[in-house]
């Protein structure tokens, strides 16, 4: 705490290792982080920024001051969201306090979830609620943007189904484009890398999550025997 009073760091979150014990995990988790990671492709971007919707934190590790969490409105004032730690970074760029956030890999690890029916259920909650709240604030924007998340699948899926059924050279050029990418974040996530294969399957999995989010998540959220209105 008194490293974080001294370099002036209200809210310090770090990004941990995630654990993927299972088939779904390793297939699914990869392709969930990459989209995510999409829209903070420099991390240090959100390091002190004073936009608010630039602002995000992970719910597996927060260190605060008691002062700064007290100005933020503490979780009282992200009581009502399933998305309680990108709100929670988001109030505090709001009341003027610095966020940090960090790669933790090696000193952390955590594991989301643990068969396809938590990855489908946990990311149905996640990713229509929160996925809008990083976007600015246009008008239309956040309402729409639910249901375009899956778009950038077709990227990955479309390539090897055209090279299949044509033969087309484009299109095997583009699938072993999108195979050497996949191998190289298989192996940055330490899953086994003949997971990287089945990219086209982990991918449309990923568009029916997203897909099921949009339709569900900004309705009815369910999460752990409970249900929430968004």
């Amino acid at each position: 705490m008194r490293g974080l009073q001294d370099e002036r760091v209200d809210l310090f979150t770090v990004l941990p290792r995630q654990e993927m014990l299972t088939f779904w995990e390793r297939l699914i988790q990869p392709h969930v982080f990459v989209a995510l990671e999409s829209r903070f492709v420099y991390l240090a971007s959100v390091n002190r920024t004073r936009i608010y919707w630039n602002a995000i934190a992970n719910g597996q590790f927060i260190l605060t001051t008691r002062a700064a969490y007290e100005a933020a409105g503490t979780h009282d004032a992200v009581k009502d969201t399933v998305t309680d730690d990108l709100l929670l970074a988001q109030a505090y760029v709001r009341a003027g306090k610095d966020i940090f956030i960090a790669e933790a890999r090696a000193f952390m690890a955590t594991r989301m979830y643990a068969s396809l029916r938590e990855i489908v259920a946990g990311w149905t909650k996640n990713l229509a609620s929160g996925a809008p709240l990083t976007a600015p604030p246009i008008p239309g924007l956040r309402a729409v943007l639910p249901w375009l998340m899956w778009l950038p699948a077709l990227c990955w899926v479309v390539p090897p189904v055209l090279w299949l059924a044509t033969g087309w050279h484009f299109a095997a050029i583009a699938t072993i484009a999108s195979l050497a990418t996949w191998i190289l974040v298989y192996a940055l996530e330490g899953a086994p890398l003949w997971y990287a294969l089945l990219y086209p399957l982990g991918s449309a999995v990923v568009a029916f999550i997203m897909i099921r989010s949009a339709w569900r998540g900004r309705r009815l959220i369910e999460w752990r025997g409970r249900s929430y209105r968004a």
